[in-house]
């Protein structure tokens, strides 16, 4: 099971890389495409991959549940960035249910202006074939210490 979760992260993870790339050519919302039940396929490959109880908690701790929900909170931060590009760098079997994403990520604030290149590492946990949860952490350390895997 632990190759197929890795499997479906990486096509997670890529499709909203492309998603993000997309965006960042035509900004438009997300959200209000799902509310309407319109997300073009892009968003739609992506919310495939997600349980319909998903929840995703940011590095400040905000945890997000539901798809339209999570999909809110993707679309604050990219509305809050001037400019943007992530991209994956790594994927970590964690055993069982879990997998570790490393992805970089280059952004400029729209309002402060100050950017900078990031890594941020993102812990999921995988349910009935799909991502039921996702955290981010700012340091790996931190990401493998929450999953048990350092102390």
């Amino acid at each position: 099971m632990s190759q197929e979760n890795v499997e479906v992260v990486s096509r997670w993870a890529r499709q909203v890389v492309a998603n993000v790339s997309d965006h960042a050519s035509e900004p438009r919302s997300y959200a209000a495409e799902l509310r309407d039940g319109k997300p073009d396929a892009g968003v739609r490959a992506a919310l495939d991959l997600l349980h319909p109880d998903v929840t995703w908690t940011s590095p400040l701790g905000e945890v997000y549940e539901g798809k339209l929900n999570c999909v809110g909170y993707a679309e604050q931060l990219l509305e809050a960035l001037q400019s943007y590009s992530l991209s994956l760098r790594e994927l970590t079997d964690l055993n069982g249910d879990q997998v570790l994403a490393e992805y970089q990520v280059e952004m400029k604030g729209a309002v402060s202006g100050i950017g900078g290149r990031y890594l941020i590492f993102v812990a999921f946990t995988l349910r009935d074939g799909l991502i039921s949860r996702m955290v981010e952490y700012v340091n790996r350390h931190e990401a493998l210490k929450a999953v048990g895997l350092e102390e």
